[in-house]
C-alpha cells in the first residue's frame, strides 16, 4: 500500500511539472509573437529596417496589464548617439507599441495617438480608483515617449487627485524624474471624463530635460 501511495505521489508531481512547463512555454510564445509582430511592422517602414538602431523592450507594469488586459506594451527608443529614425518614418526617437492578443500592432509615437488609444481602449471610468489608474497608465506611457534616455521616473500614486462635478470627473497626477538621474523634470497630466466615463480631454505639461542627440539625429 505504501508503494502505491509513493507511486501516486510521483505521478502527481510529474503532472504538476508538465502543467508548469506548458504554462511557461505559452507565456514565452506570447512574448515572442508580440516582439515578432513589432519587428514585422518595423520592416514595412521606409528607411527603418527592423533591428537598425532602436532598442525594443517590454514595458512590464501590473497596472497597465490590469487596465488594458488585452495588450502588451513595448518601448522603442533610439540611443542618444544614433541618427534616429528616417525623416519619412512615422517613428519618433521614443515610441510605444501596443500589441493586442491577436498580434495587431498600434504605434504610439506622440500624445495624439496615445489619446486615441485611451479613448478607444480604456474602459468607462466610473470610480475614483479607475480614474487614478487611468492617470497612472497615461503617465507610465508618457514616460516612455519622453526622450530622457535611461533615466527613471517615479509616479507618486498617493498624489494622484480626483475631482468630481455633476458633469465630469477630472483626475491629475505627475511623474517625476528620480533624484539619482542628475536631471530635473516632470510630466504632469489631467484627464477629464464625461458623464458616461469616456475620456473627453487630456492636458499634459512636460518639463523634462531632453538627452542630447547626435547632429544627424531627427525628431
Amino acid at each position: 500500500m505504501r508503494t502505491l501511495n509513493y507511486l501516486a505521489f510521483a505521478l502527481v508531481l510529474l503532472a504538476l511539472q508538465w502543467l508548469s512547463g506548458t504554462a511557461c512555454s505559452a507565456q514565452t510564445t506570447a512574448k515572442i509573437s508580440s516582439t515578432q509582430a513589432i519587428m514585422d511592422y518595423l520592416a514595412t517602414m521606409p528607411g527603418d529596417a527592423a533591428g537598425m538602431g532602436p532598442e525594443l523592450k517590454l514595458i512590464s507594469d501590473s497596472t497597465l496589464a490590469r487596465v488594458f488586459p488585452g495588450y502588451e506594451f513595448y518601448g522603442l527608443k533610439y540611443m542618444h548617439d544614433s541618427a534616429g529614425p528616417d525623416a519619412s518614418s512615422l517613428l519618433s526617437r521614443s515610441n510605444v507599441f501596443a500589441v493586442s492578443k491577436d498580434a495587431n500592432v498600434k504605434l504610439i509615437a506622440s500624445k495624439g495617438p496615445l489619446q486615441e488609444f485611451f479613448g478607444s481602449q480604456l474602459a468607462s471610468v466610473q470610480t475614483d480608483d479607475m480614474a487614478k489608474d487611468a492617470v497612472y497608465c497615461w503617465l507610465r506611457l508618457a514616460e516612455e515617449l519622453s526622450y530622457s534616455g535611461d533615466y527613471q521616473f517615479s509616479i507618486p500614486v498617493d498624489a494622484i487627485s480626483v475631482y468630481r462635478t455633476a458633469e465630469e470627473i477630472r483626475a491629475a497626477g505627475k511623474a517625476v524624474l528620480n533624484f539619482s538621474s542628475g536631471r530635473a523634470g516632470q510630466i504632469g497630466c489631467t484627464l477629464t471624463f464625461d458623464q458616461t466615463g469616456a475620456l473627453d480631454k487630456v492636458q499634459e505639461a512636460s518639463v523634462v530635460e531632453p538627452v542630447a542627440t547626435t547632429p544627424g539625429g531627427t525628431h
